[in-house]
């Protein structure tokens, strides 16, 4: 009796051992980052809290930049430590303006509650190829390589109609050279997300799944209640 508690024991270690080592593992394998890029006007169209921010912005601001992978999807990797200020006021303040919690007022300092929200679900999943302020500067970065509202127009979609689906991924398809994946809940535009190699060096086609299933989606030029 007391050698099979030995053994039980033994195995309960081996077990905890096991999957700690997985779960600290799981951050540094991904193989894409997603560049998520959201309509202001279609989210606070389909947010259940009102959106404070006044004016929203006239572009597509920065849902959240994701470490992902082919196989399943990296979330919430949880990496146990402290967690700095994301970067200096200044920073803090550019940051508002491309990656802002439409939720909220603007402030002089701004709030960095959603910013440390997206670093705990998807930029953890990086570590330790991206620390914490790299990835909110290769957020940045790669937030400045192209302009959707810009290239929507380029294939003359413009805010305050609705477009066939398929004409919107072409068009971005067209622009970017690449296969984008766009989020259409409720029929609203919602979200296009840009996919990069795992260093955010080259855009690179999106994988699937595509989950808009629409045929015509909303391009909403003002917030529709």
């Amino acid at each position: 009796m007391a050698n099979a508690r030995k053994r039980d024991f033994f195995s309960l270690i081996l077990l905890i051992v096991l999957l700690s080592d997985s779960y600290t593992t799981t951050a540094v394998e991904f193989e894409l980052l997603k560049l998520v890029l959201q309509w202001p006007n279609s989210y606070c169209s389909l947010s259940k809290r009102p959106c404070r921010r006044k004016p929203l912005p006239s572009d597509f601001t920065i849902h959240g930049l994701w470490p992902d992978n082919r196989s399943w999807p990296l979330y919430n990797c949880q990496f146990d430590f402290d967690i700095p200020e994301v970067g200096d006021q200044k920073f803090r303040q550019k940051l508002d303006v491309i990656w802002p919690d439409l939720r909220l007022k603007r402030k002089r300092d701004p709030e960095q509650g959603f910013w440390i929200t997206e670093w705990k679900r998807h930029g953890s999943c990086a570590l330790p190829d991206i620390s914490f302020i790299d990835y909110f500067t290769t957020a940045t970065r790669l937030n400045k390589k192209f302009n959707i509202r810009d290239i929507l127009g380029r294939g003359k979609l413009y805010p305050g109609d609705s477009y066939d689906l398929q004409q919107v991924e072409s068009t971005l398809t067209k622009f970017i050279k690449k296969v984008t994946v766009v989020k259409c809940p409720n029929g609203f535009l919602t979200e296009v997300i840009v996919c990069f190699d795992p260093s955010g060096t080259s855009i690179i086609d999106c994988p699937g799944p595509y989950p808009c299933t629409y045929v015509t989606v909303n391009f909403p030029k003002a917030v529709k209640r």
